[in-house]
């Protein structure tokens, strides 16, 4: 409603620019005088139009983008609850705003709601479960890097040892 205002509001004052530089270009002794002013006119009055209708398209836009998100949303909710509902009626949630489907008739039965705390409580074993081979990764990565440097220390002695042997040979030769 106030985008509306707005929208006739802009539309009007640039329908005023549009007749004041009608009449300022008309003038005929005057337009020898005012050539530039009345360029200058112009350009503003059509830049201005070009933008506010941009702007007024890109808007129009974001709404129609708006709605169709909305109207998913709506789709989706109502499929969860199972309701039989028309487009005309999503169209009507839309129009006023009542985005609330799971607030009115939304009567479960026993063992739906059995059926829900089930995939909960699985869903969080799982996460739980996720957590724990986090852990495990954790400490596979830690014994790896412990292992990778009792590794490097034995090489280290190995080449030791070897160094050692050919001394020994040389000495004993």
């Amino acid at each position: 409603m106030i985008i509306r205002r707005l929208f006739d509001t802009v539309k009007g004052t640039l329908k005023i620019m549009d007749e004041e530089y009608k009449s300022v270009s008309g003038d005929q002794s005057a337009q020898i005088h005012r050539t530039a002013d009345t360029r200058i006119m112009s350009s503003q009055y059509t830049t201005l139009q070009r933008w506010f209708f941009e702007t007024w398209t890109e808007y129009n836009e974001c709404q129609s983008d708006y709605r169709e998100k909305c109207k998913e949303k709506l789709t989706r909710q109502i499929q969860i609850t199972e309701k039989k509902v028309t487009p005309a009626e999503i169209d009507k949630m839309i129009e006023t705003g009542n985005f609330t489907v799971f607030s009115y008739n939304a009567q479960f039965q026993p063992k739906d709601i059995e059926e829900l705390e089930s995939r909960h409580n699985d869903i969080t074993k799982l996460a739980e479960s996720l957590k724990q081979l986090h852990e495990m990764f954790k400490d596979l990565a830690l014994m790896v890097e412990q292992q990778g440097e009792m590794l490097n220390n034995i090489e280290k002695n190995v080449d030791q040892a070897r160094d050692h042997v050919a001394q020994a040979e040389v000495e004993r030769s």
